[in-house]
């Protein structure tokens, strides 16, 4: 493996077990070396509370990949007024909680309670519990040689695959819109009964480049699950430079790889 960034901040972990991967879906943000311990650990564990420290997993929902914005340990510890606007929001309950495990400092006054810090096997959030019956993209694509191929990921798992039509347009439609015009390129997946994403990803599958002038990309001008648009300006990328947004909030997928939509989806419910 080769590292084509500059960031000195990031590597690669690979973990290698014969057991079954415990993660439903892949992360869509770097995760912080604390957590490397309790992902291992959910190999072994039968239930969330085999976990070795799970408030990790708080960690990481509530701070993300870095809870002390960046900051280094002589920042932290010798400007204590400026390192605190680099502060994640949840900092506090994260020590505290760090604390009443006994790996930090000592135990604090008052027992903190968290929220449920299990991994995805069993999401807090009640909007993780709204089922789609069909996922609708309207999307289309530039042709070189053939059209552009994706396939739908609910969960990790494939859904489904469709050749994309041929459209250069990388102008945005108002989802609702895209129904009532017969041209606009539709694309219908249906999930199984009772599915509740977690996590939704649309992969390009077959990219291929000739010049300038002969690419086969992917343009999405909009999802919509059960017929309520979903936030296309809010995604990520996997690998980080396989597309982007456009300023006319067209996702452009380039290269293959995936566009990643996480939940929870609560317009589900609605």
């Amino acid at each position: 493996r080769f590292r084509k960034d500059t960031e000195k901040r990031k590597t690669v972990i690979e973990i290698i077990s014969s057991a079954e991967n415990p993660f439903l879906v892949p992360f869509s943000n770097p995760i912080p070396f604390s957590l490397v311990s309790t992902m291992i650990s959910a190999y072994v564990a039968t239930a969330p509370d085999q976990l070795y420290l799970p408030e990790n997993f708080y960690q990481f929902d509530q701070c993300g990949s870095d809870m002390i914005g960046r900051l280094t340990t002589g920042d932290f510890y010798g400007h204590k007024d400026g390192a605190s606007k680099g502060l994640c929001k949840s900092f506090d309950k994260v020590v505290s909680a760090l604390k009443k495990s006994d790996v930090l400092g000592d135990k604090p006054p008052q027992e903190v309670v968290l929220a449920s810090v299990a991994p995805v096997i069993n999401p807090p959030d009640p909007a993780f519990h709204c089922p789609v019956k069909t996922i609708r993209i309207a999307a289309a694509g530039s042709y070189f040689e053939g059209g552009p191929e994706v396939s739908m990921l609910v969960d990790g798992k494939d859904i489904g695959h469709a050749v994309l039509k041929d459209d250069h347009s990388t102008q945005a439609k108002a989802p609702l819109e895209m129904e009532k015009n017969p041209d606009t390129p539709l694309q219908d997946f249906n999930l199984p009964d009772n599915t509740s994403p977690r996590q939704i990803a649309i992969r390009f599958l077959n990219d291929h480049w000739g010049s300038a002038t002969e690419d086969r990309n992917v343009n999405i001008h909009g999802v919509m699950l059960d017929g309520q648009p979903l936030d296309t300006t809010h995604v990520s990328f996997s690998p980080p430079d396989a597309g982007w947004v456009n300023s006319h909030g067209v996702i452009q997928l380039f290269q293959t790889g995936s566009v990643i939509f996480s939940g929870p989806f609560p317009i589900a419910c609605h």
